[in-house]
Order: structure tokens, then sequence, then C-alpha cells
């Protein structure tokens, strides 16, 4: 079952990228976008 949907992305983005960097609206890094793709789909 897919349950990725459920996964909020401003929550993943500020865990992966940290508060500041996430409420600055910089962009995620390439590695940074790797990171959030293998916490949503290694379950």
């Amino acid at each position: 079952m897919d349950l990725g949907f459920m996964i909020g992305h401003g929550p993943l983005r500020s865990y992966v990228m940290g508060y500041e960097r996430c409420q600055s609206q910089v962009d995620a890094s390439e590695e940074e976008i790797s990171k959030m793709s293998d916490l949503v789909t290694s379950y």
C-alpha cells in the first residue's frame, strides 16, 4: 500500500533542510531532494 501521499510537504522539507532554510523559501539542492525521496520511498 502506497501511503506517501499522507506525508506533508512542509514538514518533510523542514526535516531535511532545517527550519530556517525551509522558511526562507530556498530551493532544495539535489542532495536534499534525494534525501526527501529516500524518506518517502524507503518504507
